[in-house]
């Protein structure tokens, strides 16, 4: 054990001797600097190198205890402090213990230093050793978040090179079906690369939607939604995956419609999700039932399976990230394991619950999902806004600009566009989209974001810049789709803001109605 480096402030050298005849006798092997005036404790707490413990007397020629303990607080802050004094009244010693010093011992009862010495010394080790896991911890959190935010960064930039290959692949696709070339063949051909694009525009989604989630950067849009409309709407997104499979499919909705108070996009993204893993864990030929109920103020939506089951250990994690059913090898059917986590954080976003029950595995499962229901009284839309939304778009020709460096994004793009009856211009970079707007004035202009030379958001400015900006009609087709994308396009001056890889109808509607915001 190495000896201890002690300050000694005290007057009288009788005191001294007896302190260093104590430490000496409780087996403290110490090396004492004794300093008397201000003067030389200032020097000594100066040093490089701080001491173990500094002993100090009370009473001093040239200035006070109190004194001296803020200046060592002040120089050495975390080396405790002992008074070691011949008279000390109850108030001052409760006046030095609230100064910060960490004991006191009267000289008259000077066998107990030794022990009082031992006691700060073991504290002031505890608020070290504390002090450096705050440290480490401190570190590790801010490790921890740069590692979480390299790693949305990562998924945006995974999201959008994966959406780039699918638009194409959506695109002629598209053209395709166009063509009017009627072979069996061909059509199931057609149908498969379809519901593949889809199925990985989902897992790209799924993986943003999660990271958001995790980060409460996702908001939920709640309002007045029928149920039945979104039941169906999910039956028929996953009606392709359950005939594939050859399952029966039995809905229940019950006679009296239920409203809930509830986000529809992302309800139907629950209920699909639900409906597309049983459709998935069901053996083919198996039975999945869909019922809603209204229990008292809340809507229950039960998506039961005769699947392969769930276990009682697994039930107990089933909405944890990256879980699957197991065995993994054996019965994969694909994703990420993230589908049913995003379920959960979705539903309870909305104010509700879901649960699972299974009576093991072979026996099926059964998810149940509570939402809130609409309780207010709905209000009849006007007639103004009702012939708003009944209005038909009347297509005609227009003057369109795709900008793309992905070459084939924007030709196969291009020829769709030129199919549907519009005059299209290509450009591959900032600068010359720049050049082909001002050549041509399109009424609309179909602007990547990710490009080279100038990026889309720095050509939007330009073309919105200056006593006269440029009227055409802006829309972000990218492969960035996060809530802060569609920020930033707002604010460069964007009119709308399309996700790769667009569904070909709803492009056609925009064209087609495309107005100035």
């Amino acid at each position: 054990m190495r000896q201890l480096r002690v300050l000694h402030l005290e007057d009288s050298d009788l005191d001294h001797e007896l302190v260093l005849h104590q430490l000496d006798a409780a087996g403290l092997k110490c090396t004492l600097t004794r300093v008397q005036m201000r003067e030389e404790f200032l020097a000594a707490l100066q040093k490089e190198e701080c001491f173990d413990i500094i002993l100090a007397d009370y009473s001093l020629p040239s200035f006070d205890g109190i004194a001296a303990l803020k200046m060592a607080q002040e120089l050495c802050p975390d080396t405790p402090f002992v008074f070691v004094t011949g008279a000390m009244g109850e108030e001052v010693a409760i006046e030095t213990l609230k100064s910060g010093a960490t004991d006191y011992v009267l000289k008259q009862h000077l066998e107990r230093l030794a022990s009082s010495v031992r006691r700060a010394l073991r504290e002031a080790a505890d608020r070290a050793e504390r002090r450096r896991l705050e440290e480490e911890l401190h570190q590790r959190a801010e490790e921890l978040a740069e590692a979480h935010r390299r790693k949305d960064e990562f998924l945006a930039i995974l999201a959008h090179e994966m959406r780039n290959p699918l638009a194409p692949i959506r695109n002629a696709l598209q053209l395709m079906r166009l063509r009017g070339i009627k072979d069996p063949v061909l059509d199931q051909g057609r149908d498969i690369i379809d519901r593949q694009v889809h199925h990985l525009s989902q897992l790209v989604d799924d993986l943003l939607d999660v990271s958001r989630i995790t980060r409460g950067k996702i908001q939920v849009k709640r309002e007045r939604v029928d149920l039945a409309h979104v039941i169906h709407a999910s039956v028929e997104t996953v009606r392709p995956l359950i005939d594939k499979r050859h399952h029966r499919l039995t809905t229940m909705l019950g006679t009296e419609p239920i409203w809930l108070d509830a986000d529809p996009l992302r309800l139907e993204q629950i209920i699909t999700n639900l409906l597309t893993n049983a459709a998935k864990y069901t053996d083919p030929g198996g039975q999945i039932a869909l019922t809603v109920e209204r229990e008292g103020d809340q809507a229950a939506i039960r998506v039961r399976d005769t699947g392969i089951g769930i276990s009682a250990t697994l039930q107990a994690r089933i909405f944890d990230l990256y879980m699957q059913a197991e065995p993994l090898l054996e019965r994969s059917q694909g994703g990420l394991g993230i589908g049913l986590t995003l379920v959960k954080q979705l539903v309870e976003l909305q104010g509700g619950s879901i649960a699972v029950y299974s009576a093991g595995p072979g026996q099926g499962s059964e998810f149940t999902v509570r939402l809130p229901v609409y309780t207010q009284p709905h209000q009849q839309a006007t007639p103004a806004a009702a012939e708003v939304t009944t209005a038909v778009r009347q297509p005609r020709s227009r003057r369109v600009v795709v900008v793309d460096d992905n070459k084939d994004g924007a030709e196969s793009l291009a020829m769709l566009l030129e199919f549907w009856g519009h005059d299209v211009k290509i450009a591959h970079d900032g600068p010359s989209a720049l050049k082909t707007v001002q050549a041509e004035a399109p009424e609309v202009v179909l602007l990547d974001i990710g490009l080279p030379g100038m990026d889309g958001y720095q050509v939007a400015r330009r073309l919105r810049a200056g006593p006269q900006p440029n009227q055409a009609v802006l829309v972000a087709l990218t492969g960035y789709g996060q809530d802060e994308d569609r920020r930033r396009t707002r604010e460069a001056g964007f009119d709308y803001h399309l996700t790769k890889p667009i569904n070909p109808d709803a492009l056609q509607d925009l064209i087609a109605g495309a107005s100035r915001l």
